[in-house]
């Protein structure tokens, strides 16, 4: 427990000397605020607008967790090829401090940015609910993501985790479309797009006919999510555990 709190203590007072927390927090304000602007400009259907900035927010969450991912990467990496990683007593407790700040910061971004944008569009008459699940199921949905693009930012840098991550924007736009309705389940980049346009359908619109058939697609969704994120944990603790480093030449 101690080597715990030493560790996360640590790297929190490394992650304060970067974006990383700032990125975290501006980001949700702004993007909830641009799009807020929008709606009282365009005077766009609260429900509609509120579906379809929770579906902007899956699609560009790559780029996010790519950018986060990779301030940690590289701040370790910098730092002797990861020396610090290396030399630790215990590589798992290292890697799950750093899996801990993305994660709960990842949260925290998505409460901002799907809650808070809530809080306002229903101050304003919308009554519109279920914003916090919203949340907490776009975040849940992008656990894979950190797990990938941590294990990118370490094993093969930056660039290549960039350029990923745009991929997964564009074939998760592309599985929004009919083309995934079969497939979206075992692509993790569809994911969030998926899950949250799913549970927005059953939140705001009541006496849906297609409800049973988006519950169950929705509970295989999760099953599938479940099982490929707990191999990926496993896959990239267990590639850690025997990690050599890498000298960062970008």
């Amino acid at each position: 427990m101690t080597q715990w709190k030493n560790t996360l203590a640590a790297d929190a007072r490394k992650l304060t000397a970067t974006p990383f927390f700032i990125i975290h927090l501006a980001l949700p304000v702004l993007g909830g605020g641009v799009v807020m602007l929008y709606g009282a400009v365009a005077k766009y259907d609260a429900a509609k607008l509120a579906m379809l900035y929770v579906q902007l927010l899956a699609l560009v969450y790559p780029l996010v967790a790519a950018w986060a991912c990779n301030i940690i990467a590289q701040q370790e990496l910098e730092a002797g090829g990861g020396y610090q990683l290396l030399t630790g007593p215990r590589r798992g407790v290292a890697l799950g401090s750093k899996l801990f700040y993305l994660l709960a910061c990842g949260l925290l971004a998505c409460l901002l940015a799907v809650g808070g944008y809530g809080l306002v569009v229903n101050a304003g008459g919308a009554a519109l609910p279920g914003f916090g699940r919203l949340a907490v199921t776009l975040w849940a949905s992008m656990l894979f993501t950190y797990l990938l693009h941590l294990w990118l930012g370490l094993g093969v840098g930056r660039s290549v985790g960039f350029a990923v991550a745009a991929g997964e924007v564009l074939v998760a736009a592309l599985l929004m479309t009919g083309l995934g309705d079969s497939i979206w389940y075992v692509v993790p980049c569809a994911w969030g797009v998926r899950f949250v346009s799913m549970r927005s359908m059953l939140l705001w619109q009541p006496g849906l006919s297609q409800a049973p058939a988006l519950q169950a697609e929705l509970w295989r969704g999760t099953m599938a999510a479940l099982v490929i994120t707990l191999a990926m944990t496993v896959f990239v603790f267990f590639w850690f555990a025997r990690w050599e480093g890498r000298r960062e030449e970008e």
